[in-house]
């Protein structure tokens, strides 16, 4: 995706979410936030207790077979994600 295209709307009535839609909503501001809130609460990598290249990764994903889509990155409880180097 280039630079000059914009970030699709999140659909939560969409059938699928492909490999390139979930990465595109890793840039949208709303992960940012929600991003941001899990790093200010983990501090340092919750495994070595380092505090660079800090990343936040989900623990697990959830496929909503109503819908027949994986949910959305930003949708899941703070429980489900976790800070790591």
């Amino acid at each position: 995706m280039s630079k000059t295209q914009e970030a699709p709307p999140v659909n939560h009535q969409a059938k699928l979410i492909y490999h390139g839609s979930y990465n595109v909503l890793l840039f949208r501001p709303e992960w940012k936030e929600k991003r941001e809130e899990i790093l200010n609460r983990d501090k340092v990598c919750v495994i070595c207790k380092s505090p660079e290249n800090l990343q936040v990764h989900h623990r697990q994903y959830h496929y909503l077979i109503a819908e027949e889509c994986f949910n959305n990155p930003r949708e899941y409880s703070n429980s489900l994600l976790i800070t790591l180097e």
